[in-house]
């Protein structure tokens, strides 16, 4: 079994910025992203407890007004959601990223809602799981001789 932290230190950062101005949130950890966008200086950090919550909280910040989309993942998995900022809330395509383009300046929250519903899943053998958003539960299963 591996901890979160060494999966992450095999797969990479998080949050992740380009040579064309884009952040995009490829992965969902708690993390810090300090980039220059267009000079400016940005910050980016995640607050959450994905996968074990559905929430996820970004925020933004920015020295001063620059434009550049936020690129936020959407797990093909994830039913009905919901990016929510400054009181206007936008359903997200799922299995694709989600564009938060505008002029980002001071500080601004971003909240993404990944809902992970239950759903059983039956394998060969009469195996079962149980799939809660990207978490697979399963025990071992006991053939007999």
């Amino acid at each position: 079994m591996y901890s979160l932290e060494v999966l992450l230190s095999v797969l990479g950062d998080p949050l992740l910025a380009d040579r064309l101005e884009r952040i995009a949130a490829v992965g969902y950890a708690p993390c810090r992203l300090r980039a220059n966008v267009s000079g400016v200086p940005v910050a980016v950090t995640l607050d959450t407890g994905y996968p074990f919550r559905n929430s996820l909280t970004f925020h933004v910040t920015a020295v001063r007004p620059v434009s550049f989309p936020l690129l936020l993942r959407i797990p093909a998995w994830a039913q009905v959601t919901v990016v929510e900022m400054e009181g206007a809330r936008v359903p997200a395509e799922l299995g694709r990223f989600h564009r938060v383009q505008k002029e980002w300046k001071g500080r601004t929250q971003v909240d993404l809602t990944l809902p992970m519903r239950p759903t059983l899943c039956r394998h060969p053998g009469g195996a079962v799981s149980i799939r809660r958003g990207p978490l697979v539960y399963a025990l071992k299963t006991i053939t007999r001789k």
